[in-house]
């Protein structure tokens, strides 16, 4: 709907916001590259979040939720995991809601390394994700879960 994000940002008094609209896929690297701080604090992901991949790999400092497909990204470089996920109450157990001072320590993390002349450390761990260790993480996964108690608290 056009006008919804300026009228958001305008009632929210929020500064730095631009709505860049629609974009190919193919032409969204620039995008990402010139963002501060890529912030997923979802509360599930059905598979490994292809955004939060695509903004590691143009080295933009990530900030992700520690459940559910953001497990497979949290040890990738410049990402800062969002440890402290809360359940959701009548949802799946590996649902988490993350916890808005985290996600503030994790974003003032970001602003003072930048403010600092540095950034996150960034690197190409997100091409460490072959199919082979996928699989292989996926098979493991599973076991691991046919031999685990429903009982575990951790999610990642």
């Amino acid at each position: 709907m056009p006008g919804r994000t300026e009228h958001a940002v305008e009632r929210l008094g929020v500064l730095r916001v631009i709505d860049v609209g629609r974009v190919a896929n193919s032409r969204l690297a620039p995008v990402y590259c010139e963002c501060d701080v890529g912030l997923f604090p979802n509360r599930a992901e059905g598979g490994t979040n292809q955004v939060a991949m695509e903004c590691i790999a143009c080295g933009v400092p990530t900030i992700l939720s520690a459940n559910t497909g953001h497990c497979d990204l949290l040890h990738a470089a410049g990402v800062i995991p969002l440890h402290d996920q809360r359940r959701v109450p009548g949802q799946w157990s590996e649902w988490g809601e993350s916890n808005v001072d985290e996600i503030i320590a994790a974003l003032e993390r970001v602003y003072a390394a930048w403010r600092d002349g540095r950034r996150e450390p960034v690197g190409d761990g997100v091409f460490e994700l072959t199919w082979e260790k996928t699989a292989d993480g996926l098979f493991g996964a599973a076991k691991q879960f046919a031999h685990t108690s429903s009982s575990n608290s951790e999610i990642c």
